[in-house]
């Protein structure tokens, strides 16, 4: 065989292109010659590509640079000969299974295993959560240690005809380094953006990629940075900023981690430590039946139908407690919460109960709040204010873009709260056909894990709302309850669209937490309202962020 340096100047004599997508597919026909992958995509698919490829001499040629070329970047990757020196076959063959996983393990307990050449994944938290990806079949399994009474399992992505796409074994650089390299080259993509950089480690010369995150706030924050060998294309180091929830769970503002990469890694999730003795639960492969079907499409209709501008005082009329004022301008939305406190104690901070809700709203304009939730249409905000009651309470806000919806906690919108069932997939519930007779009225929804269990009776005279939520956990053999929402004392607005006036919770004893029966009573009043009938600032994020210290990610 011709040196390495002879066939580049061969090629670049020739001034080849080659097409991308027919490199891949000659280089996946060359592994498979080679005995280093199996060929999973069917004969006449593949038949068909190859023919594609080569219809014309140019594209023969192009082929054979392809295949030849994706050889030595090979060979290179794994620190093999450059200069002048011949390549066999078998050089390349043994350099590429000579990389089996990339294992990284973190500070914190993470813990992250990726098969190249399978393409599975297994990750272990620092929480217990494990979880593991077969790419093969597409199904995922999660275990929460928090709960141990089960693994869950799903599909993670959805392909067409449920044909899953051959996996393309990948490279220690390509699977750690790849994307962040190509992020480099491209530039800024989105809120993202990647540099590269020299560095130098005990006299060892390395590369540094840096990712940024333009945050919501206007700001540049720093993400993520990993290290890699460029003489032996492996990464060696990374660290990562972890978000907000994660770095008050840990009481730590990052983690890093030390890759490795052995022969062998977990065969199944149970090699994390999970138990093998847990049940799993599958939640796809399930056919809704037409019943459920049209009880759910009735209930987004009615929750389409309700009035997006309104306003919603929440408040419990039994005891001093947390007040909700809320405010719905189409897709913008405001929660602000206030403390009620005792009159012999707080006499400034108190309102009088039994209240109506215009004494409500009324006291909440004299009153500092305790937090705010937003979404003014593009991003979610979140202030928690310093109250003079509480020394603890902080001068914290955070803004974000969010993923889809607009990212504000249910229990900020007690009127969609009032059908929970009704975003779902209909796959998951089933009839309740043995109804305790106080229910009997209502339609019953059910759904199930191993141990959990949602029942949900629904009103299909007031607009599907769920008149009863009940939480069942499998206790010992037994199903008892967790706790129980109901909805109540039904009011009709102008264009006849209902909701509850009413919701109770009572939560139930839990010998494992130690916990005894408790609960709440709320009360909800809604107005309906006109374009210009909201606040002043109501949906105005740069004064809400006003001398809070802002985070973002």
């Amino acid at each position: 065989m011709k040196s390495i340096e002879d066939v580049k100047a061969l090629f670049r004599a020739a001034a080849i292109d080659t097409n991308p997508r027919a490199d891949k597919a000659v280089l996946a026909d060359a592994l498979h010659e080679g005995g280093l992958a199996s060929r999973k995509q069917p004969a006449h698919a593949k038949m068909s590509t190859w023919r594609c490829i080569m219809r014309s001499r140019i594209s023969k040629l192009a082929a054979a640079a392809a295949i030849v070329i994706a050889l030595l970047i090979v060979i290179q990757q794994f620190g093999g000969p450059v200069d002048g020196a011949s390549v066999a076959w078998g050089d390349v063959r043994d350099a590429f299974l000579r990389q089996h996983w990339v294992h990284v393990k973190y500070d914190n307990g993470d813990e992250r295993w990726s098969n190249l050449q399978t393409g599975d994944q297994y990750f272990k938290e620092w929480n217990g959560r494990c979880v593991s990806v077969d790419h093969a079949r597409n199904i995922r399994q999660i275990y929460y240690s928090t709960f141990g009474q089960h693994i869950s399992e799903n599909r993670p992505a959805v392909y067409r005809d449920d044909m899953i796409p051959p996996w393309e074994p990948k490279t220690a650089w390509d699977s750690a380094i790849g994307h962040w390299e190509q992020m480099a080259e491209h530039g800024k993509t989105g809120d993202w953006e990647v540099e590269r950089h020299s560095d130098q480690t005990g006299g060892t010369q390395l590369i540094r990629f840096d990712c940024y995150l333009n945050d919501a706030a206007g700001r540049r924050l720093l993400i993520r940075q990993i290290w890699a060998d460029p003489k032996t294309r492996l990464p060696l180091t990374v660290w990562e900023r972890l978000q907000l929830a994660h770095r008050k769970e840990q009481k730590r503002e990052s983690k890093t981690g030390t890759f490795d990469f052995p022969q062998t890694g977990p065969a199944s999730i149970y090699d994390l430590g999970v138990p093998r003795d847990l049940p799993v639960v599958k939640d796809y492969d399930k056919v809704p039946t037409p019943s459920v079907e049209k009880i759910m499409a009735a209930a987004k209709v009615a929750m389409k139908r309700f009035p997006s501008r309104y306003r919603v005082v929440v408040w419990d009329n039994t005891r001093e407690s947390e007040i909700d004022a809320i405010w719905r301008d189409g897709g913008k939305i405001r929660s602000d919460r206030y403390f009620n406190l005792p009159m012999d104690m707080h006499p400034q901070h108190h309102l009088g109960l039994p209240a109506k809700a215009q004494d409500v709203l009324k006291w909440t304009q004299t009153q500092p709040p305790i937090s705010t939730y937003m979404f003014d249409g593009e991003k979610t905000y979140t202030r928690h204010y310093v109250h003079p009651v509480y020394p603890d309470s902080r001068n914290e806000a955070r803004v974000l873009r969010p993923q889809g919806g607009d990212g504000l906690p249910l229990s900020s919108k007690p009127i969609e709260e009032q059908w929970p069932y009704a975003n779902n997939d209909p796959a998951g519930f089933e009839m309740i056909s043995n109804a305790p007779e106080e229910l009997s009225r209502y339609i019953g929804l059910r759904v199930n894990s191993a141990d959990i269990r949602r029942e949900l009776y629904v009103d299909p005279e007031h607009d599907f709302i769920c008149v009863r939520w009940i939480w069942w956990k499998l206790r010992s053999g037994q199903w008892e309850k967790e706790r129980e929402y109901e909805y109540s004392n039904f009011v009709r607005l102008p264009e006849g669209q209902w909701y509850a006036g009413k919701r109770v919770l009572v939560t139930y004893p839990d010998p494992e937490r130690g916990t005894v029966q408790g609960g709440a009573n709320w009360n909800i009043d809604v107005q309906v309202l006109a374009e210009g009938d909201f606040p002043p600032d109501a949906f105005n994020g740069q004064k809400l962020l006003e001398g809070a210290k802002i985070e973002t990610y």
